[in-house]
């Protein structure tokens, strides 16, 4: 073999190596164009948008603790209009009682009286008109009338439902004592 073969066969192995090696570094290049181009955006959109779940997640539920915390406070509220308007409503029915009336209105005004300041759970009134409410079922004669048998029944169910810790034991018996036999 001649060098000038020698140096043709050399020429042409690096030739196709050289050739071979920009073939595999030219599809090198388009596979990283594509990562780049297009596999990469989509893996980026993929993650933001996986981001943006969690934020939007975490945006609800501080949106949902604001808006359960308000109800909270605007139902806390109401409740406490609410007592205040039975104390108010008590009131009235208390002081509408007059001495010269049937003690059978008189302790009709009492048993509705009752039966607003236990929901306003205002403690003092609901003793003081307990001791009048006893004082006037003494004095009370018949309790025939079917509307106040319906809201002694009703009151009394109420105070025991409110009698925690047997509170208003003492004075429900003197109750019951004093009108069971009227009302029936």
């Amino acid at each position: 073999m001649e060098t000038t073969e020698a140096f043709s066969l050399i020429k042409e192995f690096y030739n196709n190596a050289w050739h071979d090696l920009l073939i595999i570094v030219s599809g090198a290049a388009a596979a990283m164009v594509l990562i780049m181009g297009i596999v990469m955006p989509l893996l980026l959109q993929w993650i933001q948008s996986k981001r943006e779940e969690k934020e939007i997640q975490n945006i609800k539920n501080m949106a949902n603790e604001t808006i359960n915390k308000k109800l909270t406070e605007i139902e806390n509220r109401f409740n406490e209009l609410e007592k205040n308007i039975n104390l108010v409503h008590g009131g009235v029915y208390f002081s509408q009682v007059d001495p010269g009336d049937k003690p059978v209105i008189s302790f009709f005004s009492y048993l509705k009286a009752l039966e607003c300041f236990l929901k306003a759970e205002h403690g003092y009134n609901i003793n003081r008109t307990f001791k009048f409410l006893i004082d006037y079922s003494v004095k009370t004669e018949n309790i025939g009338n079917e509307e106040i048998k319906k809201k002694y029944y009703d009151v009394i169910s109420l105070i025991e439902k409110n009698n925690i810790n047997g509170i208003y034991t003492d004075r429900l018996n003197e109750l019951k004592k004093a009108i069971n036999k009227k009302i029936d």
